[in-house]
């Protein structure tokens, strides 16, 4: 049988673990409460105010030209406006004919899934874009080439810093998040 002063003994050496191991693991569970929902928080702050920055490398090939561009999209998500910088190479049967550099602001409506992207004046590069607009046209989509042109994309979030963009239901490119330096 116990006797009591070996039962408080035992208590005593049991509060003394027990309690700091169940202190301990309550701090760690807030802790990860408390990560999980400012990580969701700022994810979310991110989708609804702010400036999205991203860049997607694109290839587009029409019979024997095509077209390697960066697009860096800066997008206001408050004021529903932004600019595309677009950059990059022309090319016939295989040859650098041409050069593109030009900044494309435009303004958007929709959802954060769904937009329609409208085409400002666009501004050319006087020195690095030689591309005529009647050959860049039959390449890229006329909202690159001309103002005031509208193009849709259904967007999606891919992970914590890239967007999936598509028109109807095809992949167009993926736009990766530039981050703030």
């Amino acid at each position: 049988m116990l006797s009591v002063s070996h039962y408080f003994s035992i208590r005593s050496k049991l509060k003394a673990v027990a309690i700091p191991a169940i202190t301990a693991t309550s701090f760690f569970i807030v802790g990860v409460l408390i990560a999980q929902y400012m990580y969701r928080s700022q994810l979310k702050e991110q989708e609804t105010s702010g400036t999205v920055v991203c860049s997607a490398k694109m290839t587009y090939l029409f019979e024997n030209m095509k077209a390697d561009v960066l697009l860096e999209f800066m997008s206001h998500l408050a004021g529903n406006s932004g600019v595309i910088n677009l950059s990059g190479n022309f090319y016939q049967d295989n040859k650098i004919t041409g050069t593109l550099r030009r900044k494309i602001p435009f303004t958007w409506e929709g959802t954060l899934n769904y937009v329609q992207l409208r085409s400002g004046e666009i501004k050319k590069s006087i020195i690095d874009d030689s591309t005529p607009d009647d050959l860049l046209e039959k390449v890229l989509p006329n909202f690159y080439v001309y103002s005031n042109k509208r193009i849709d994309y259904t967007i999606s979030r891919e992970g914590a810093d890239a967007w999936l963009f598509l028109v109807g239901r095809s992949p167009k490119f993926i736009c990766e998040e530039i981050p703030n330096t």
